[in-house]
């Protein structure tokens, strides 16, 4: 096929409206296209959220333009969204080896090793990056996230603690916080991160309670109630009872289905505390 013809077979294919109607046509095409144009074909591909397309004509750019770092990046994003984890592996080393300090690449590399079982090369990674700047707080979310996935309850804590020192904020590092802080038996810990969602997210908060008075842990349940309690200021009286009522569950060990239990349902349920 000439290349006037192949330009013309994937540029008809780039008009369609579905990537599975585009796929034989590029695939037909892409052999005969020069370098630059499959790159720009590939990059066109890849903003329409087209990855198949995108990752056979990047890979055919790559051929005779790989020394342009945006080629490997791209082929990162599409091989990762296709789960061809292996070859995104690759993509990433040869787009690292362009630009070492591209934080987008870093942090699909990271997560590509986890997908691939190498937590803790991945944390490695992470961590061995995430000085390139101070305020840069992904790589520690990052981090936490896949300590949270093998268990490594204390590293969570402390990576998603340094993540929220540098600005990261919202549901899921508190969660991620919360859950290291229940799983470390850290009640102060999981007080404080509920308390600095309960103001906006009073909702969510009120969910924790349910699901932690499902999950037989009482005294996680309090905290998290006290959380919500002050932060709605409901009342100090409220929060007086749920502290009171937090050191019986701790020396009495009580159960869900214990008087303690109840009473605390019954402080909650006495209040508007997800609006």
């Amino acid at each position: 096929m000439t290349v006037t013809n192949g330009v013309a077979l994937v540029e008809a294919a780039m008009g369609k409206p579905w990537e599975s109607d585009a796929l034989p046509a590029i695939e037909a095409g892409v052999a005969s296209l020069p370098p630059e144009v499959a790159f720009a074909f590939g990059d066109q591909a890849r903003r329409k959220k087209w990855f198949k397309c995108a990752e056979r004509l990047l890979t055919a750019a790559a051929d005779g333009l790989g020394d342009q770092t945006a080629i490997h990046v791209g082929l990162v994003e599409c091989r990762s969204n296709l789960q061809m984890w292996q070859e995104a592996a690759k993509a990433a080393d040869n787009a690292l080896a362009r630009d070492p300090k591209n934080r987008r690449v870093i942090r699909a590399k990271a997560r590509i090793l986890w997908k691939l079982g190498r937590s803790k090369e991945a944390i490695a990674l992470l961590r061995k990056y995430s000085s390139l700047a101070k305020s840069w707080s992904e790589p520690w979310l990052d981090m936490a996230r896949v300590q949270a996935s093998i268990g490594d309850w204390k590293g969570a804590r402390q990576s998603a603690n340094e993540a929220i020192k540098r600005g990261a904020e919202g549901e899921e590092v508190r969660t991620i916080a919360v859950d290291a802080c229940v799983a470390l038996q850290d009640h102060e810990g999981v007080f404080g991160h509920a308390s600095a969602l309960a103001r906006q997210q009073p909702a969510l908060i009120a969910r924790w309670v349910r699901m932690y008075q499902s999950l037989d842990e009482p005294i996680v349940a309090v905290h998290v109630a006290r959380a919500l309690v002050a932060a709605r200021g409901v009342g100090t009286d409220v929060e007086r009872s749920l502290y009171r009522l937090e050191g019986r569950l701790r020396s009495a060990n009580e159960q869900l289905s214990s008087p303690a239990v109840r009473e605390a349902l019954g402080v909650l349920a006495s209040q508007d505390l997800s609006k």
